[in-house]
């Protein structure tokens, strides 16, 4: 069976991210840290962020239980991802001019949310030697497709855009991860997994240089 690659961006499993990480893995366990990787391969093959996907797509895609993920979160887990006063609601206009408030709390649309209020970190350095501090929001906006209002089962459809910068790190500063494997992996070693990538790609570059392959060099070297 071919292997099914897909890119990460790098800095994911960069040092300088793992504070990020571990909040984003207490708030929703590997969820968040999926979709990021979900959501920055699939903006490979929908450049303009125009298409929409489900719930179920990204189940099949990463190894997730949809029921788990439609499940509704208490208050206080509520509260532990977004704070005791902040409940955060999804707005819109139906075709008859009704404001419609629908709740984010259930986990998969609770990560989503979450996504837009985080900030990935990436050091770049000048020509001064100066090192500058990068900051870039991971989602730049998500909506929700679907018929609020009736009280049948309908089929929920999303649309999320990661940022320019993102999109970019997609096609210069990535990683590569072999999908099956990752998707048959608990939850709890899905970031080890990464770290191993970023190794992997760590020898590689030095392997070329003809430089010994120490895995604690900073991959910032390699930039």
């Amino acid at each position: 069976m071919a292997k099914e690659l897909i890119r990460v961006p790098r800095v994911l499993g960069e040092s300088y991210n793992s504070v990020l990480i571990e909040r984003l893995y207490e708030a929703g366990g590997n969820v968040m840290l999926d979709l990021i990787i979900y959501l920055g391969s699939y903006h490979l093959k929908d450049l303009f962020g125009t298409s929409w996907f489900s719930v179920e797509d990204f189940c099949r895609k990463m190894g997730y239980d949809r029921t788990n993920l439609q499940r509704k979160l208490d208050s206080r887990q509520l509260s532990a991802m977004f704070g005791k006063n902040m409940q955060p609601e999804y707005v819109c206009t139906d075709t008859a001019g009704q404001r419609i408030s629908h709740p984010i709390e259930t986990v998969f649309e609770a990560a989503l949310y979450k996504l837009g209020l985080e900030n990935l970190c990436y050091p770049t350095i000048g020509e001064d030697g100066r090192t500058s501090y990068n900051f870039v929001q991971i989602l730049k906006r998500f909506d929700i497709m679907t018929d609020f209002k009736t009280k049948k089962s309908t089929k929920r459809l999303y649309s999320a855009v990661v940022s320019p910068e993102i999109k970019n790190f997609m096609f210069s500063l990535y990683n590569l991860l072999e999908l099956q494997d990752y998707r048959s992996l608990p939850s709890r070693y899905r970031y080890f997994y990464l770290e191993l990538s970023k190794m992997v790609y760590l020898i590689k570059y030095k392997t070329t240089k003809n430089k010994a392959p120490f895995l604690c060099a900073d991959s910032r070297s390699a930039g």
